[in-house]
């Protein structure tokens, strides 16, 4: 099956005060997980609550579909994802490790879950998943990003 992808973009800052421009949901519109149907994300409501801000409602309901469907990476990433927003980097970090037990390859998990070690302040963990990002897909936009937050990670060192 093709995925489709609509692309949210998000302003975060990242080292010393710099404004970089981050694809922080790129939500495929439906994709079938290990063994299981495909489930049609946007016509979620956690998919519509995350899209408006509503991260507590999408918790809940990422929460309700991650139960149900306990293989769909999607759906783990997207809750994992509403954790960080939430400010719950522990609780997203660990989601993104069960989510890479599952597809240790997805480059899309490594770099989230970089995300939230560099939001969560442990960047040694940080530069470790966008290293990992750096090498299973080196020409992809998620490398590209995980640079960026690699030269934030060491402008902080200095």
């Amino acid at each position: 099956m093709k995925e489709e992808y609509k692309v949210y973009a998000s302003t975060t800052r990242l080292g010393r005060g710099v404004a970089w421009l981050l694809l922080v949901l790129w939500l495929p519109l439906s994709m079938p997980a290990h063994g299981e149907e495909a489930i049609a994300l946007r016509d979620t409501v956690a998919a519509g609550a995350f899209l408006n801000a509503r991260y507590d409602v999408a918790l809940e309901e990422f929460r309700k579909l991650a139960q149900a469907n306990p293989n769909n990476i999607l759906v783990l990433r997207y809750l994992a994802i509403t954790l960080g927003r939430l400010q719950r980097y522990d609780e997203a970090v660990r989601i993104f490790q069960e989510a890479l037990a599952i597809a240790p390859n997805n480059v899309a998990l490594h770099f989230h879950l970089g995300a939230a070690y560099y939001n969560a302040r442990q960047g040694a963990m940080a530069r470790q998943s966008f290293t990992q990002v750096r090498e299973l897909a080196p020409d992809s936009r998620y490398a590209q990003l995980a640079w960026e937050y690699l030269d934030a990670l060491a402008q902080q060192d200095n």
